[in-house]
């Protein structure tokens, strides 16, 4: 068995399983407290501005804080209307994915600018607000592993 998890066609995780056996065929609930484990891990990226998984997102430059600033907005990096954020971090927000299914979960935001964010542009920096540290990565794949052989995906 193998996972992937990629974002905005980026891979963060492709490692293959080495012991599997049934519950190999219906993981819905691991990929549950796996996607339950990325929003957290996730809300931790913005909290840090980027510095919990990514070392740190670009500042920004005086002129976007300044714009920030005449119209009202949050100052935070990438937070502009919490929009963002509240697509990746909390239940139920219009626009958030959270999809499982016995072999797989969805996780990510609807949002339009999202990607952009995620890949950079050729005029905007990239500022990953997912992102996964390598010990993100490894918990990961051993919820699913303690899933597929003990039933239980607890981190």
């Amino acid at each position: 068995m193998k996972v992937v998890f990629s974002v905005a066609g980026d891979k963060q995780i492709e490692r293959e399983l080495l012991r599997w056996n049934d519950r190999a065929l219906d993981a819905q609930p691991a990929f549950e407290a796996i996607g339950e484990f990325l929003i957290a891990e996730t809300e931790l990226q913005f909290e840090t501005e980027g510095k919990h998984a990514s070392g740190g997102w670009k500042p920004l430059k005086r002129a976007t804080v300044a714009a920030k600033r005449r119209k009202g907005l949050r100052l935070q990096i990438l937070q502009a209307t919490g929009t963002l954020r509240a697509t990746l971090t909390e239940r139920g927000t219009p626009g958030m994915i959270f999809e499982t299914t016995p072999t797989g979960l969805r996780f990510g935001s609807h949002v339009p600018y999202a990607e952009f964010h995620q890949t950079g542009t050729r005029t905007m920096p990239r500022r990953r607000p997912i992102e996964l540290t390598e010990a993100t990565r490894r918990t990961v794949v051993k919820m699913l592993q303690a899933y597929i052989v003990k039933g239980a995906a607890a981190v």
